[in-house]
């Protein structure tokens, strides 16, 4: 079980202080399934495992002073979103030179003009720091600080004491590293960037200090590895050289249910309005999304947006079951990072998860409140996709699974435009089912990912999120073997009918499923022979219970909403009035 603690907010970033893990066990039941239901994941504590970062912006200590126009530069020749190259040879060259730019002694690193492009500079005269922070070890991967390298600045990080466990100094967060494999194949052979633009510097226990610079500037992390028992305790550490960077950060529930904001609506607008860093970030405890500092001034409810990344994540991680079996995933919040040229497709999953700079408009401009956000759920959903939802032929089709859980019950997105504003309910998709159904394709022929993902959206909708749950919860306890496509789907099959115990061998051998016989003679066992309802797929299920549900999870959040608005212009309106009251006096 998680205990969350009430943050201590202090100055202009504050102390940031989280919740603390004392357990990585979560609640199951007698049958070894979890007891978690649907309607209590976004409140359940397991799936918000805040840390215990502090980060103390008010006792920064000014070091120094940095301009772009004053600092050393170094005249390579880089390609640029204005002026991108397509010479095989030069890239080539560039590709293999690039990590010697970036592994230079940090006392003579210097900073490339084309940072200015990309990924953008400090502007005006900016205030070096020295900042000290506090580190959990509970929580894995990059720790953001809230702090930017400049191009050429020389950072150094030094333990306050003696380090018990060996981290990682990053400058940057733009990971992808183009090769010509990537250029030629996705980019037709143009590169806009230069292939690699961040780096790092290992810390290791009991090591006095190290420093890193980077030609290019970057936000600043230190990546912590998972630590449990008598290493799981905090850790301080000395930042110097980096400038503040904004970080918003949403914090856990209370009691009510309501998030404490660990960034005030306040604190947020003095963060934008005194940084000179190009990037910043916005983190809930299951995913921290980066952005520039352009994108994060126009931002007008972080809390609400926030709300929504996290809805989204805690749905996710519940349908795999990843609290039950596998915690330390949960406890190590994934990244989302935008660019403006990535290695593969328009997003793409991973550590960090990318996507081109258009993927921060749902954030930017707060579509994401409503409208939530397909595309950016499905890469972070491939993240999700284990087994047993993995099968051939459907690696574009089950991440949906979690596409479709974020959306709907996570952000409030009705069926009807779901999928990036598109129908996946039975309304829209009662003529593709029935044309597949009436064709001489199977299952593994079908192309269009929308309706096999329908096929499984049948499935959670009739039987319950649940059902996906415990199949996934079963895979995880069970281990099987499986090694070929036929097995996966036969257990998967199998499992489901049992966790639902029901026959569901008509459903599977009417959208043609590929389940062997034995796996059929198996599933005789459960005498209930299941369609999602009567004379299916000539009528669909109506779902109203479900639909009731969800639009009254959105008339909740709305009024609640609408009650804040109330109270704050009623609070304006009695301030007004006791002003105009106090300036009649004075007249008087």
């Amino acid at each position: 079980m998680i205990f969350s603690k009430i943050p201590l907010i202090v100055g202009a970033l504050g102390i940031l202080a989280f919740g603390t893990i004392t357990s990585f066990a979560a609640p199951k039941s007698s049958k070894g399934e979890s007891e978690i239901p649907l309607e209590e994941v976004l409140s359940h504590p397991v799936f918000a495992p805040m840390n215990n970062d502090k980060i103390p912006a008010a006792k920064d200590k000014i070091i120094g002073q940095w301009t772009w126009a004053d600092c050393p530069k170094e005249e390579v020749d880089l390609p640029t979103t204005e002026k991108p190259w397509k010479d095989k040879g030069k890239i080539l060259s560039l590709i293999s030179k690039i990590d010697e730019y970036l592994q230079g002694d940090p006392k003579k690193t210097k900073a490339f003009p084309a940072a200015e492009i990309f990924p953008g500079v400090p502007t005006g005269e900016c205030d070096l720091l020295a900042r000290t922070v506090e580190l959990d070890p509970t929580i894995g991967g990059w720790h953001s600080v809230g702090l930017y390298a400049p191009p050429g600045q020389k950072i150094k990080l030094s333990p306050v004491g003696k380090n018990r466990w060996p981290v990682t100094l990053r400058i940057g967060c733009h990971t992808d590293f183009l090769t010509m494999n990537h250029i030629e194949k996705n980019h037709n052979g143009e590169l806009k960037r230069a292939p690699k633009m961040t780096n790092t510097i290992r810390l290791e226990a009991g090591k006095k200090s190290v420093e890193l610079a980077n030609p290019f500037g970057g936000l600043i992390y230190i990546d912590v590895p998972i630590q449990e028992g008598k290493l799981a305790k905090p850790q301080k550490f000395l930042i110097e050289g980096g400038i503040m960077s904004p970080l918003y950060i949403m914090g856990p529930k209370d009691k009510k249910g309501v998030e404490i904001a660990i960034t005030s609506r306040e604190e947020w607008q003095r963060q934008l309005q005194e940084t000179h860093a190009p990037w910043g970030e916005i983190a809930t405890p299951r995913l921290i999304f980066t952005l520039p500092n352009k994108y994060l001034q126009m931002m007008k409810i972080p809390r609400r947006v926030c709300k929504n990344l996290q809805n989204g994540m805690a749905m996710c991680d519940w349908l795999i079951g990843w609290d039950v079996y596998h915690p330390r995933q949960i406890y190590t919040p994934m990244r989302f990072v935008i660019d403006v040229q990535i290695s593969v497709g328009w997003g793409h999953s991973g550590y960090p998860a990318m996507g081109y700079m258009a993927w921060g408009n749902c954030i930017q401009n707060g579509s994401l409140v409503k409208e939530g956000s397909w595309g950016l759920f499905h890469e972070l959903g491939h993240n999700h996709q284990w087994a047993p939802f993995r099968f051939e032929g459907c690696g574009e089709v089950t991440v949906n699974l979690f596409s479709i859980i974020a959306q709907t019950h996570g952000v409030g997105v009705p069926y009807e435009r779901a999928w990036d504003g598109t129908d996946v309910s039975g309304r829209s998709m009662y003529a593709p089912v029935n044309e597949f159904i009436k064709s001489k394709k199977t299952f593994d022929e079908e192309e269009d990912a929308r309706l096999k993902l329908y096929f499984f959206v049948e499935l959670m909708r009739s039987l319950g999120y649940e059902s996906f749950r415990n199949v996934a919860l079963r895979h995880h306890k069970e281990k099987p073997k499986l090694s070929t496509n036929q097995e996966c789907w036969d257990y998967f099959f199998l499992t489901l009918c049992d966790v639902t115990d029901k026959n569901l061998t008509p459903y599977f051998e009417l959208w043609k499923i590929d389940i062997s016989q034995k796996a059929k003679q198996k599933a005789k066992r459960y005498r209930e022979e299941w369609l999602p309802c009567p004379s299916y797929p000539a009528k669909m299920p109506a779902y109203k219970e479900e639909n009731a549900a969800i639009a009254a999870r959105i008339q909740t959040a709305d009024d609640v909403q609408k009650s804040k608005r109330d109270k704050a212009a009623a609070e304006k309106a009695e301030q007004e009035k006791k002003e105009r009251r106090r300036k009649m006096l004075e007249a008087i």
